[in-house]
């Protein structure tokens, strides 16, 4: 079992990080919102690019992958949760 869970979080540690990359190049690419100065706040906090992505999904297309990132996040916010339990 310990396999699995860790497998899965492995997994979506993965694809979160695919997600926020892909992310990352939007925000660099964005010449009308900052560019340079927001890319590299995003490069620096995760978090700040996670809320750029879904107020600007429409714009640059994004939709898809916030999705994605929100439900990899949601897994592994699950799977602590589980190894928590099951530590204690």
């Amino acid at each position: 079992m310990g396999f699995l869970i860790l497998g899965l979080s492995v997994l979506s540690g993965i694809g979160s990080l695919v997600c926020w990359i892909m992310v990352l190049i939007k925000v660099f690419s964005d010449k009308e919102d900052g560019g340079v100065g927001k890319g590299i706040g995003a490069l620096i906090c995760g978090l700040y690019a996670l809320i750029w992505g879904w107020q600007n999904a429409k714009k640059h297309n994004l939709k898809t992958w916030m999705i994605i990132w929100t439900v990899c996040i949601g897994i592994q916010v699950l799977l602590n949760v589980v190894v928590g339990a099951a530590m204690a």
